[in-house]
């Protein structure tokens, strides 16, 4: 064995000695002997042949020298072609070849030599003839085969087969070139297939080089599977599809082709910048696909029918049209041109094949449904006009087929529904696909009996693609966070309110909370969160992992959830809504005894309670942006928002920032409509202006006692509704008045939602328009101005202001304008007699105008008594105009004394300052000469006085409410003396008739009134403006009881009190309850007026040393008083305010600083001038108590509670819902109120007006955030 193995070695040098031999032989002998020649090679093959045969385990002798033998033997070929004729010579390589034992039954070192060999051999020259490739071909093929179906030796198995099919060329004119690609079809197409297969889904090896090495294998065997496919024929395939001998066997080899298709077409299979290798991979897949799908139709439809196979097919089609490469809008143009002109569009030719592949299926496409919806919809987001006409109708195929299976097709909107939003999101679809889908299929379904459902469908869905495209535009990179949070917002609405999907609505409420987050828009943030919270339970149920939240029970992402939203309210200070939440919690900790958390859950409240208090909160401003024109988003276009400004934005900068949004809009320079055109334009106008909020909180606003940084949270949050108003002439212009045709159109704005929300603008879903009369403008300007008027003094009393400036300019302004012509405007305009003739309908509106002025005149008196309190000493001068002026503008207003109606009753300023009570006042004007005016104009509203951030003083924020003032002690909380007050200071209520008084009951009011003079209670616990006109203004008494009786020598004050009977109207010394000491002398005591009009107390006034008859304005005839114990009386200095001349004297101009329960007053000297003059006895005498020396302030302790109103304490307190909520404005229950201690008072009703005592007050339970 080792001399043949050496022999082996050198079979190449025996065989080359052998052959020039044999051929100096011949030319020596003239060929003889060459048949014995040619026995003696055949003989020496077949020897070889043996021995190549003889199989042997492991690396035996024998195996090493086949080995050895196989290495030498291709070098032999050469040397046989040189005696024998190619056909000879391939017949003796192909007989030693196929002598090799299998695969299976040798061992490794000869499996990888005789494929060396074999790869030498197709390279050599005799696989290069045609002639003896055909000999040699089928051995070659047959070690292959084996070869591949055990997968050892790939790399040499890719080599062979491309050196194979590299000398195949689909253009030779070789008739055995056919005959080649049938055998090779027959022997290796299967088997390729199943090798590609099994490279692709094995693991990359770790190392560099083998990678490389894995990569190299699996592109040869795909170029070569490619090279076949290639070249077969229409008959190549008619004969492949006609050697399967069953249907399993076809089944199985389709299913093997189209996966590998798939693999071909994925976009790592080839380096990117492989076009034209893509392109030819793809050319090669379309022509096999049309050739398969005769075979898919005649073997797998009816019953023979294989949803596997099909499947395979149609998702292959759909993978294909959706390739990177075939994207031909991608390309330039002259490239684009090329691929046309030699290819064609791929897409086209396969989107019509699936088409006529899905008209096949018949009935069998319910198979189809929904499943292939979102495949189908992915091929017609291509942006290839052709494709999508032939794909769009498939649609209206499925939504027959399943209005005929179930009766609705409510699966293929859902299915639609899902897939648009990922795929649009990837970047797919544009409006011409929108208009395209919306048009083809309302075509498709004129003439079906579902008509009407399948209209709705199409409209949800083209609605859907709407929103879904402006999203997509607006997440691009560079656009603004406005934009991208709005469009957010539309679509999140859009899926909760009609598509109902809870998944994505989810989904897209965490991506506004990001969104939010990143424009730290806190408040925004949290209202978003909340309405994922919302949809959650405390319950222990498991949810699963969703998003960035653990795999956890309801409860505890409930819990977490609170937490964050809490968290975000903190930062956004709105801590009111925090404190909800945290009772919330609270309770659910309580529930389960968690004290730990529960102590610190009620420390946070209590935290976010002093914040309220604490910190300064900015009033923001609110804007109306209108959106016209077609190139604006369909979230915006024609549309109109309220957005909520940023803090320290003003108009000016608001306008900026949104035409920075929006680079190409045109600014609007009117607030006027715009007309169609500007709805039609291809452009893009901003119409921006400021509106005013309109509180929905009321009652909160009109509290007694709130603070005002309480009270600004209501101003600006949980507003749905806002005002607008534009001033305009109508008719002839009056040019020495204008104010006669100034008209104001009032333009109220009601929102979608209500601000702030889940958004920082929401479109106007309502609007109204109402024109205001000169008149009834008129009227508002100078209510609105009283409001301002009186919350400004009572800042500046509470030293709520750091100074006074805000306050001056106030009275500077009106005062001047009063002086300069403001208020004799009014007056020329509509007091005048022309007027009152053309206008009667206007009788009570002058005389409420009329009782307005008045009303001003008087508060701006006490607000110039209040301001030379404060006034610094450098401002003295400016201080002393303005009483000038003031005395200037009683001229110019006819005022020579307020009248009683101006005078009845105090105004309910801090400290017991006056109040202006509006009785009824005759009315000269009106033909029933004692006709009640108006409150309000019903087309009017109270204004919403506001000092924005950037005031003078950002502390001077002014209150829509009342200006109710703070008792100056803990005690006089619960001893102010009601007033039934009509004055406009008080918005929506007066003065409350439950509270306690210092004053004997005599003081306040007879109990042997007739009944037809009693109110109810009702009417009490109602406000002004819902009272009946005789709970506001008292009845006209008998003219007995408007003379007061008092005995000559009692140094009493004559007092005037149409609800007192006369022999009740002595009354006892009683300390005052707006004095120093009421607080300290007078026990609290509970007033229960049912049936009676409560009158003001009686202050106490320190003796004069005088003459009576200097203290007394007019004597009652002597009478006998009711009691001996009411007949003593201290006598009474006047108050100032009790003149009957002007309330600044004009002999003394000047002020001094008198002071009345810490309340700056005239001058007691100034007063004493005056107070001997006989005047005019009047119904009400105005009086005020005066302090015995003290000239400082009393401040309230922080520990005293405010003094509540009759609403809070006539109603109980209601649960109220958040206004993020997604439903119709609530108009029902007003937003919850920050929790203050409930003053409950119990009144029991007594014979004779008998006192009621106090019960103490409750603790209020803590709210849910259930009822919110």
């Amino acid at each position: 064995m080792t001399t043949f193995s050496r022999c082996s070695r050198a079979a190449e040098y025996i065989f080359k000695y052998i052959v020039q031999s044999r051929r100096l032989f011949s030319l020596a002998t003239g060929g003889q002997n060459e048949e014995e020649f040619r026995c003696c090679i055949h003989e020496l093959f077949m020897s070889i042949r043996f021995f190549l045969s003889q199989e042997s385990k492991g690396s035996s002798p024998v195996t090493q020298t086949q080995a050895v033998f196989l290495k030498t033997f291709p070098a032999v070929y050469c040397e046989l072609l040189k005696l024998f004729n190619i056909r000879e010579v391939a017949n003796f390589v192909r007989d030693t070849l196929g002598s090799l034992p299998a695969v299976t039954h040798v061992d490794c070192p000869l499996e990888a030599v005789k494929l060396q060999c074999i790869a030498k051999t197709v390279e050599s020259q005799l696989y290069t003839n045609s002639e003896s490739r055909c000999i040699l071909l089928p051995v070659v093929l047959h070690h292959l085969n084996m070869h591949l179906q055990e997968q050892k030796d790939l790399v040499m198995c890719a080599r062979i087969l491309s050196s194979m099919f590299s000398l195949i060329k689909k253009d030779s004119t070789e008739t055995s070139v056919t005959e080649e690609i049938d055998m090779i079809v027959e022997s290796l197409l299967g088997i390729l297939l199943r090798t590609i297969l099994e490279i692709t889904n094995r693991p990359q090896p770790a190392g560099t080089a083998l990678r490389l090495q894995f990569q190299d294998v699996t592109g040869e065997f795909v170029a070569c599977l490619l090279a076949l496919l290639r070249q077969m024929t229409d008959k190549h395939y008619q004969q492949l599809l006609e050697s399967f001998s069953n249907k399993d066997d076809l089944r199985d080899f389709l299913l093997q082709i189209f996966t590998v298709f798939r693999i071909l077409i994925r976009q790592e299979m080839f380096p990117k910048d492989w076009t034209v290798m893509r392109l030819v991979t793809n050319n090669v897949i379309i022509t096999t696909v049309l050739y398969l799908s005769d075979a898919l139709r005649k073997n797998f439809l009816n019953e023979h029918f294989d949803y596997k196979v099909w499947d395979s097919y149609f998702y292959l089609s759909v993978i294909f049209i959706n390739q990177p490469c075939l994207q031909l809008e991608m390309f330039s143009p002259s490239k684009k041109k090329k691929i046309l002109e030699k290819y064609g569009d791929m897409r086209v030719m396969m989107g019509c094949e699936i088409f006529s592949m899905w008209q096949n299926l018949g009935e069998h496409k319910l198979n189809f449904i929904p499943a292939m919806i979102g495949p189908f919809l992915e091929v017609t987001l291509v942006p290839q006009p052709d494709l999508r006409n032939v794909m769009i109708p498939i649609f209206h195929d499925m939504m027959d087929w399943e209005q005929r299976r179930s009766g609705s097709f409510k699966q293929v909107e859902a299915k639609l529904i899902d897939k648009l939003d990922s795929l649009m999101s990837e970047g797919k679809g544009d409006e011409t696909y929108r208009e395209l889908f919306n048009s083809i299929l309302l075509k498709k379904i004129e003439r079906e009996t579902w008509r009407e459902s399948g209209i709705s469908l199409i409209a949800t869905v083209t609605r859907l693609m709407e929103r879904l495209l402006d999203y997509r535009d607006c997440m691009k990179v560079g656009e603004v966070d406005g934009k991208k949070i709005g469009c957010t917002v539309s679509l999140l609405n859009f899926y909760k309110t009609e598509l109902n999907k809870e998944e994505m609505y989810i989904r897209y409420i965490h991506k506004l909370y990001d969104l939010h987050l990143k424009a730290q828009n806190y408040t925004e943030a949290a209202y978003t969160l909340l309405l994922y919270d919302e949809l959650l339970e405390w319950s222990e149920r498991p949810l699963r992992e969703f998003l960035n939240y653990p795999m956890q029970t309801e409860w505890q992402r409930k819990e977490y959830l609170h937490l964050t939203i809490i968290q975000n309210f903190d930062r956004g200070k709105c801590w009111e809504n925090g404190i909800i939440l945290c009772r919330e919690l609270a309770d659910q900790y309580e529930t389960y005894y968690d004290y730990r958390n529960l102590s610190k859950m009620r420390m946070m409240e209590a935290s976010l309670y002093d914040k309220i208090m604490d910190q300064q909160r900015l009033e923001p401003e609110f804007f109306r942006v209108g959106f016209y024109g077609k190139k604006f988003p369909f979230f915006l276009r024609n549309k109109e928002f309220v957005c909520r400004g940023h803090d320290y934005e003003r108009l000016e900068a608001f306008q900026q920032r949104m035409l920075n949004e929006f680079p190409h809009a045109i600014a609007m320079q009117h607030v006027n409509q715009p007309d169609e055109t500007i709805f039609q334009a291809e452009a893009q106008y901003l119409q921006i202006y400021a509106v005013s909020p309109i509180p929905d909180s009321q009652d909160v606003l009109q509290r007694d006692g709130v603070p005002d940084n309480i009270k600004s949270f209501y101003k600006v949050n949980h507003i749905w509704k806002f005002r607008y108003d534009r001033p305009f002439h109508k008719g002839a212009k009056d040019k020495e008045n204008e104010f006669k045709s100034l008209w104001v159109e009032r333009t109220t704005l009601t929102l979608v939602q209500s601000l702030p929300g889940i958004s920082r603008w929401f479109e106007v879903e309502k609007r109204e328009v109402v024109e205001m009369s000169p008149l009834e403008n008129a009227i508002e300007v100078i209510e609105n101005k009283n409001l301002q008027l009186r919350t400004l003094i009572t800042q500046c009393q509470a030293r709520q202001m750091q100074n006074i400036n805000p306050l001056t300019m106030c009275l500077n302004g009106v005062i001047d304008a009063a002086v300069n012509g403001g208020l004799a405007r009014y007056q020329e305009a509509f007091f005048i007699k022309d007027y009152i003739v053309n206008h009667p309908e206007d009788g009570e509106k002058i005389g409420r105008l009329r009782e307005l002025m008045f009303e001003q005149a008087h508060i701006l008196e006490y607000g110039l008594a209040v301001h030379e309190k404060f006034v610094p000493q450098d401002m003295r001068p400016l201080h002393k105009k303005l009483v000038d002026q003031f005395h200037l503008m009683k001229s110019s207003l006819g005022i020579q004394d307020f009248p009683a109606y101006v005078r009845a009753s105090p105004i309910h300023f801090t400290n017991g300052s006056p109040r202006i009570c509006r009785n009824s006042v005759p009315n000269a004007i009106s033909p029933e000469g004692a006709r009640l005016t108006s409150r309000r104009s019903p087309l009017s509203y109270p204004a919403v006085n506001r000092y924005s951030s950037s005031s003078l003083s950002s502390q001077a924020s002014n209150e829509v409410s009342n200006i109710t003032g703070q008792s100056e002690s803990s005690d006089e909380v619960f001893n102010m003396q009601p007033s039934p007050s009509t004055s406009s200071l008080s918005s929506t209520h007066s003065a409350s008739p439950n509270v306690t008084s210092s004053a004997p009951s005599s003081a306040r009011g007879s109990p042997l009134l007739s009944d037809k003079q009693k109110h109810s209670r009702d009417n009490f616990c109602l406000s002004p403006r819902e009272r009946p006109c005789s709970a506001i203004y008292p009845n006209q008494v008998e003219p007995t009881q408007r003379m007061l009786s008092h005995p000559p020598g009692e140094n009493c004050l004559p007092r005037s009190d149409p609800n007192l009977a006369a022999p009740e109207k002595v009354v006892n010394p009683t300390p005052s309850s707006w004095s120093l000491d009421s607080g300290k002398e007078a026990n609290s005591q509970v007033t229960e007026c049912v049936g009676k009009l409560v009158s003001p107390p009686v202050p106490p006034r320190p003796q004069h040393q005088g003459s009576p008859a200097r203290n007394i304005r007019s004597l009652s005839p002597v009478a006998t008083p009711r009691s001996p114990q009411k007949s003593s009386m201290q006598s009474f200095t006047p108050s100032p305010t009790e003149c009957h001349t002007s309330g600044l004297v004009s002999n003394s101009p000047g002020l001094s600083g008198s002071y009345s329960s810490g309340i700056s007053t005239l001058s007691r000297c100034s007063v004493s001038e005056t107070s001997g003059a006989e005047t005019q006895p009047s119904d009400h005498l105005l009086t005020t108590s005066v302090s015995s020396g003290s000239d400082e302030l009393i401040r309230r302790e922080n520990k005293t509670p405010p003094p509540y109103s009759v609403y809070e304490r006539s109603n109980s307190r209601r649960p109220v819902p958040l206004p993020h909520s997604l439903s119709v404005p609530i108009t029902t229950d007003p937003p919850a109120l920050p929790p203050k201690p409930h003053q409950l008072r119990s009144n029991k009703l007594e014979n004779d007006g008998k006192r009621c005592e106090q019960v103490s007050r409750p603790r209020p339970l803590p709210r849910k955030v259930s009822q919110l």
